[in-house]
């Protein structure tokens, strides 16, 4: 049994998890990058139809995220991601012969789906290594965000230079083959047995592996979604839905909107980079920010400012063209300022939840945040999408603007009522 990699709150053993992490949560901005611009720009695709393709990697998540965290607990995190690393390893190659939507949406809803419940692993790795640390969670954010800051850049870059397509995808499953690698040097952690045998100072007996023992349960999903419950696991679920809205809109109508500026995929590139070159920098002030503010009203706050940055974006086309880039820096410095305060908040979210439950349901608590995840992802980028066919861009968006601070007002509602939560 590999030892632990945080021990009497010295950590050691972590550059593999930090690795696994730049390259697992840079896997999720990287393929959502291509396969939104193949998609707007090769396949000429409108509005809604890239929403509803993005979306199709939520709809195996959704039903599976719960599933796959209680394995994580139950066979260990390690073992279960990397099984689905594989799977989209063996996939990602098959994007660029996918030409018509159907056979999109399904490489999509399958490898995409694999994507998330990677990133599943490493969010739960990284719970069961800090015990709801926010500095160190802030730390593997950071490094997770040089991934998602670097992988779309340099994939654009290789779709410009480098022949399209063909070249770019090949890039994608490069970039998971270093994920898989990184992942296999990292130590396991405790199963949820072996934890509850330490606890009870008695000797743990591997169980006999079973079929049964991987089919999903209710029992298992009627736990997870018992969590909501505890009022910190309930706010923060919903600051999860509504936070992510703005990452939802950014990789569907977002794209529509700059490719109909005439921007080209290097440039769409760098604006994805800047939001997480700003979420990288912003995530070594969260342990601070934790220890000095309110971690709900930290939350409740950030969420809001996200929003308005990203459902702004139509007011930057009013800028006159003669003013030459200004219009693209703009977007750029948006993403930018976003992406900091993101940045700062998304390890505080991690910290409360880890925190919340005990080490043998970190798994659960995760695959409850990834279902609600997946479930934003699902309805968002389409009914953006709709609002935007239907109503044009300023319209669509500001539809989509009420839409989503009606939720937001449920979350400040849920931060009201949450007790005060330890910093």
């Amino acid at each position: 049994m590999a030892e632990t990699a945080i021990s009497g709150g010295r950590p050691r053993n972590l550059i593999p998890i930090y690795a696994f992490g730049l390259f697992s949560m840079g896997m999720i901005d990287l393929f959502v990058f291509l396969v939104s611009w193949y998609a707007a720009r090769t396949l000429d695709f409108s509005a809604t139809d890239v929403g509803l393709i993005i979306s199709a990697r939520g709809y195996v998540a959704l039903v599976l995220s719960i599933h796959c965290g209680v394995l994580m607990d139950r066979f260990g995190t390690r073992r279960v991601s990397l099984v689905f690393l594989a799977l989209v390893i063996a996939g990602g190659a098959f994007f660029p012969f996918m030409t018509n939507f159907w056979a999109l949406f399904f490489m999509q809803m399958t490898v995409g789906g694999a994507i998330s419940i990677v990133w599943a692993g490493a969010l739960t790795l990284s719970a069961q290594v800090s015990k709801g640390d926010a500095e160190f969670l802030g730390r593997f954010s950071f490094y997770a965000r040089i991934g998602t800051s670097s992988a779309p850049f340099i994939a654009g870059l290789v779709w410009d230079l480098a022949g399209g397509a063909m070249a770019a995808f090949a890039f994608g499953v490069f970039w998971a083959v270093m994920g898989f690698l990184c992942l296999w040097l990292a130590p396991e952690q405790q199963t949820a047995d072996e934890i509850k045998a330490e606890q009870a100072e008695a000797d743990y007996v591997r169980k006999p592996f079973s079929l049964a023992d991987i089919m999903p349960k209710m029992s298992d999903y009627m736990l997870c979604f018992a969590l909501t419950a505890i009022p910190a696991v309930a706010f923060t679920t919903a600051a999860i839905f509504v936070r992510n809205a703005a990452y939802n809109l950014q990789t569907s109508v977002y794209v529509n909107f700059v490719e109909d500026l005439g921007f080209t995929a290097t440039k769409l590139a760098i604006l994805f980079s800047a939001s997480e070159v700003g979420a990288g920098i912003g995530s070594l002030f969260s342990g601070k920010t934790m220890n000095r503010y309110d971690p709900r009203w930290t939350l409740i706050l950030s969420t809001c400012i996200g929003l308005g940055l990203i459902l702004s974006t139509p007011i930057f086309a009013a800028i006159p063209n003669y003013l030459g880039w200004a219009v693209f820096l703009s977007l750029a410095l948006a993403q930018f300022v976003r992406g900091f305060i993101q940045g700062v908040s998304q390890p505080i979210l991690f910290a409360v939840q880890a925190r919340a439950v005990g080490r043998e349901l970190q798994g659960s608590v995760v695959g409850l945040r990834q279902t609600v995840n997946r479930l934003g992802g699902i309805v968002i980028p389409p009914a953006a999408g709709i609002a935007v066919d239907y109503w044009g861009y300023e319209n669509g968006f500001a539809a989509t603007a009420v839409g989503l601070g009606l939720a937001w007002l449920f979350v400040l509602y849920l931060g009201l009522r949450t007790p005060k939560i330890e910093r």
